[in-house]
């Protein structure tokens, strides 16, 4: 029974001196107590770099093909088509009667760029608010072709993608 004692004793001395020092561990500088021990913030950062290093390699890829307007809104595609219809307007094509578009991002000097199927005629490649001439996509896909033509490699998202803007075989 006195070695119980004894032993029970023992355990409460060794275990002491190591909550003060835990204590006294997680304390910050101002005297409050730490809200993780000191690698915690470290691993959290590492997650959240590994994070992002992930989602730009999925953006790039194409994975999360996720295009914003200038403003940085993901569009419906109620808007889009409402988007890309007053932006044919404000780029002179009256004649246009838009059936389809997409917006394929933003331009270097912050306008949507779209690109628009019409009815009749061919599609375009056109800016809003209607800050540079529209682009014919059959004079686009004639230029892609060439560049094919040549051994040279066209840059990404420099053809027209809506399916009704492809040309005929």
């Amino acid at each position: 029974m006195k070695a119980l004692k004894f032993i029970a004793l023992a355990a409460v001395a060794l275990t002491a001196p190591m909550s003060v020092a835990h204590a006294q561990f997680n304390q910050k500088a101002g005297g409050g107590p730490m809200t993780s021990p000191a690698g915690a913030g470290q691993n959290m950062g590492d997650r959240a770099s590994n994070y992002d290093t992930d989602r730009m390699r999925n953006e790039l890829s194409g994975a999360y093909a996720q295009v914003l307007d200038r403003r940085g809104r993901k569009l419906n595609p109620g808007q889009v088509l409402n988007g890309a219809k007053s932006a044919a307007s404000a780029s002179g094509l009256s004649a246009c009667k838009v059936t389809e578009a997409s917006l394929r991002g933003v331009t270097n000097d912050n306008n949507d760029l779209w690109e628009v199927a019409c009815e009749t005629g061919p599609g375009y490649i056109i800016t809003s608010p209607g800050k540079s001439a529209p682009v014919d996509c059959s004079m686009v896909n004639a230029q892609i072709a060439q560049m094919k033509a040549d051994g040279l490699t066209p840059p990404p998202g420099s053809s027209c993608d809506l399916k009704v803007n492809q040309p005929k075989p």
